[in-house]
């Protein structure tokens, strides 16, 4: 009963497109700060003045550059989180439709069931309640 679906085919150009605007967006930047880091980093060491300054100067600039590797990898923890939930968007509607359908099956089953069982009492009680009123209507039987 399970469908099978070809996976979906995409346009040549618009995913050329995709991975060019990937490159200027993406790639470029980070490689950009990463030379620019490079770059402070041999600066700071080149500048006149004291020479632990000099050192130390470089040295707050690696110590912060491996502050931001814990944030790199929540970012990649919560893109992968997005990724898992964009996934599970697309892929749980018809689990959840399958799910539905056995819940309402099982749910007339109960029902039925539970019908046929108190269907006997429920006679009882409307007979009794039957009873009752007649005993009400002919207060002479009572006796």
């Amino acid at each position: 009963m399970r469908e099978h679906t070809a996976p979906r085919r995409r346009n040549p150009k618009t995913e050329a497109a995709h991975r060019k605007e990937t490159r200027w967006q993406i790639t470029l930047p980070l490689l950009a700060g990463a030379v620019l880091l490079l770059v402070l980093a041999v600066l700071a060491g080149m500048l006149p003045g004291a020479q632990a300054g000099k050192w130390a100067d470089t040295a707050l600039i690696f110590l912060i550059t491996l502050a931001f590797v814990p944030l790199f990898v929540a970012l990649a923890l919560g893109a992968a989180v997005a990724y898992g939930v964009w996934e599970a968007n697309r892929h749980l509607p018809p689990v959840m439709l399958r799910g539905q359908e056995l819940a309402d099956r099982v749910n007339r089953g109960v029902e039925k069931a539970s019908d046929k069982i108190v269907a006997p009492i429920i006679r009882g009680h409307v007979l009794g309640a039957k009873l009752r009123a007649a005993r009400r209507k002919f207060p002479r039987l009572n006796s």
